[in-house]
């Protein structure tokens, strides 16, 4: 069958589609800028990507590194609580290991050379931090097992045995002061340091009196607002150390390098030096050719002349301990007193080899001594309510059922002038001799009296009268009751013959009364001669 398909041809142009054609509606434009083919969103979310783990990392590693601050903090806190802990617990073993020996009788005079003791000392010595250290000697000094006081009698020293030794130990950066600061000194008198190490050690109102320090090493310490009175360093080195404010009279330096120690011009005039390098020296700088120094021996013409601008207070103890003396004016003793028909000594100046511009008295009205005049007496008169009755002389046994020691009483002038004047030969030259007398105020404490004043003098006895030395006593003391007390100053001498002379230096006539015994001139040395032959 055919079918008619006339109306249908595959010819394109012959094909008609019905259909309707629609416009599309125009979209608004958005912006976009690219950088390297992208957008700005793609990059910030690129970027999001990756450095949000990085910023999670840093903050995480910082929380961890603040946490391991705080754990090492921690630790290191723990460590020192338990150094601490342990310092503490040997301290203590210590003082418990002492107690025991003390208990067992140990620690007593028979037992020496108490060798438990040191033995228990130096084994816990070993361990111990310089804070431990610091408060053992503190121990030890409160107890009397270092520092023991010497027995005096009848001005003999005799010395004392300590029950501790402190030799060939280390204490360096120790730190030693009193809690009460300048209330109550610190206690370290008469400790004896035997080739010890101090290097950077600290003293603060610590009381040092006549403390020995032999063949040691204080490199850097700091002395401050303390007393050394008397103290000795011999071989000792002192480079870089500040005595400060200390009070050093009559300290000895033996055989000491001073160039780099801190010393003030009222510390040098303290001190006694022997064989050593002062720090203005000229030999301060140069350049050492060995490895012990070179010292300065002070018998030299150069130090010799250099000692006149720094006298020096009286010389240490145990220099003068047994030394030879130049000189001793007692006054002498007798029966007479003082009485309603006062009498006097008969003796003059001259009957002991001195001079004096006071006018003496050997019967004065109702034992009254007058500005200007001097009396040699056994007593002191009663008749003034504001001087201490009844005193007696301070020479040790010269008193006895019969006789009483004479003293000199002098009531001193307005104005400066001569007490004693005495010219004295046949001294070694080079030899350091110390001129001293027993002084006191007769007026009672609360009187209000002018105090009696000193300067003692020491020159050449030949032209051109150099002066070797010159030291006040200052403001002697009143005293509720009345007391001794030694003063005078050491010299070198330059000649065979000096002149010693001690002058009123007070002002005004109220007051101003002293008496004077004991006069005495000795060569600092317990072996040296005291006289020569010419």
């Amino acid at each position: 069958m055919t079918t008619s398909n006339s109306n249908y041809t595959c010819a394109p142009s012959s094909i008609q589609l019905e259909h309707t054609t629609k416009t599309p509606t125009p979209k608004t434009k958005t912006k976009k800028t690219k950088f390297f083919h992208l957008t700005l969103n793609e990059i910030l979310t690129a970027l999001c990507a990756t450095f949000l783990p990085i910023v999670l990392g840093i903050y995480t590693a910082t929380t961890t590194a603040q946490e391991g601050k705080v754990a090492d903090k921690r630790r290191q806190f723990d460590l020192e609580q338990a150094t601490e802990f342990r310092q503490q617990a040997i301290c203590d073993k210590f003082l418990d290991d002492i107690y025991k020996l003390e208990k067992d009788g140990y620690l007593n005079e028979e037992k020496n050379p108490w060798a438990f003791a040191n033995a228990r000392f130096r084994a816990a010595h070993r361990q111990w931090d310089a804070t431990c250290k610091a408060d053992i000697l503190q121990f030890l000094k409160e107890n009397q097992l270092i520092g023991r006081k010497p027995n005096i009698k009848n001005r003999a020293v005799k010395k004392v045995d300590n029950i501790i030794h402190l030799n060939d130990l280390n204490f360096d950066n120790i730190s030693l002061t009193s809690p009460t600061g300048s209330l109550n000194l610190l206690n370290l008198e008469y400790v004896v340091f035997d080739q010890v190490s101090m290097i950077n050690a600290r003293f603060s109102f610590v009381n040092l009196r006549e403390t020995s320090f032999s063949h040691s090493r204080l490199n850097n310490v700091k002395f401050s607002d303390s007393s050394l009175a008397y103290a000795s360093f011999d071989s000792t080195e002192l480079d870089g150390t500040d005595f400060g404010n200390t009070n050093m009279i009559g300290v000895e330096f033996s055989n000491i390098d001073l160039c780099t120690t801190i010393l003030t011009e009222i510390q040098l005039q303290q001190i006694v030096f022997t064989n050593s390098i002062l720090p203005n020296s000229s030999i301060c700088g140069q350049e050492k050719t060995t490895s012990t120094p070179s010292m300065i021996t002070i018998s030299t013409t150069e130090e010799l002349s250099t000692s006149q601008s720094t006298p020096t207070a009286l010389c240490p103890a145990a220099n003068t301990l047994n030394s030879k003396e130049a000189l001793t004016i007692t006054f002498g003793s007798g029966a007479t007193q003082y009485s309603s028909a006062t009498q006097y000594s008969s003796a003059t100046p001259a009957a002991f080899g001195f001079t004096t511009t006071y006018q003496q008295i050997f019967n004065g009205l109702n034992g009254i001594v007058n500005n200007g005049q001097f009396a040699f007496v056994t007593t002191v008169s009663p008749v003034a309510s504001s001087w201490h009755q009844d005193t007696v002389d301070h020479t040790p046994n010269d008193d006895t059922t019969t006789t009483h020691g004479y003293m000199m009483f002098v009531n001193a002038k307005e104005t400066p002038d001569d007490v004693f004047r005495m010219t004295i030969n046949n001294l070694c030259i080079g030899s350091r001799y110390e001129f001293s007398v027993y002084l006191a105020n007769i007026a009672k404490k609360g009187t209000n009296l002018t105090p009696p004043n000193i300067k003692f003098e020491v020159q050449t006895a030949t032209t051109p009268n150099t002066l070797l030395g010159t030291v006040a006593t200052g403001d002697i003391p009143a005293y509720a009751t009345l007391a001794w007390s030694n003063y005078g100053m050491s010299f070198i001498a330059m000649t065979s013959s000096v002149i010693l002379s001690m002058i009123s230096n007070a002002s005004g006539g109220g007051g101003n009364d002293l008496i004077v015994d004991d006069i005495t001139l000795r060569v600092c040395s317990p072996t040296a001669n005291a006289i020569c032959n010419p």
